[in-house]
């Protein structure tokens, strides 16, 4: 019966490693679901504008070009697999990035589209780009 208890033994091993693995997922899981949301609220914060100055903010520090995906409109808040102009903004300058200016959208045809169709008719997606900045807010000084 040497064999028996061997193979118990292999078993048990296994369940407990397979314990060990669903608790490390769902660790991963809490972290990933954690720096979703916290993205979110960082996205859902940005300005998004097609125009170059952003109101109530007249100084502002231009960080750099941004692209991401997109709706037609750059200013929306549509989610899509891959990040959209929101959160790649977020991504590439971190928290010094208070709004994107100049926003536009563009049509990407894909590779099997027809030229010939409307976009949005055809296959390919929408990208946007814009320019992320800095509000300068100064403090009020005394006269």
């Amino acid at each position: 019966m040497p064999e028996a208890n061997e193979v118990k033994k292999l078993v048990l091993l296994g369940l407990m490693l397979a314990i060990a693995g669903c608790a490390a997922a769902k660790k991963e899981e809490k972290v990933v679901r954690a720096r979703d949301a916290s993205m979110d609220a960082a996205a859902q914060k940005l300005i998004v504008t097609r125009s170059t100055t952003v109101d109530g903010h007249p100084k502002v520090t231009d960080l750099g070009p941004v692209q991401g995906r997109c709706g037609n409109d750059p200013t929306g808040q549509d989610t899509f697999a891959r990040e959209n102009l929101r959160e790649a903004a977020i991504r590439q300058y971190g928290d010094k990035v208070n709004a994107i200016t100049n926003a536009y959208g563009y049509f990407v045809v894909g590779n099997t589209a027809s030229l010939e169709q409307e976009p949005g008719s055809s296959e390919g997606h929408f990208e946007c780009s814009g320019t992320a900045v800095h509000f300068d807010e100064t403090a009020s000084s005394t006269k």
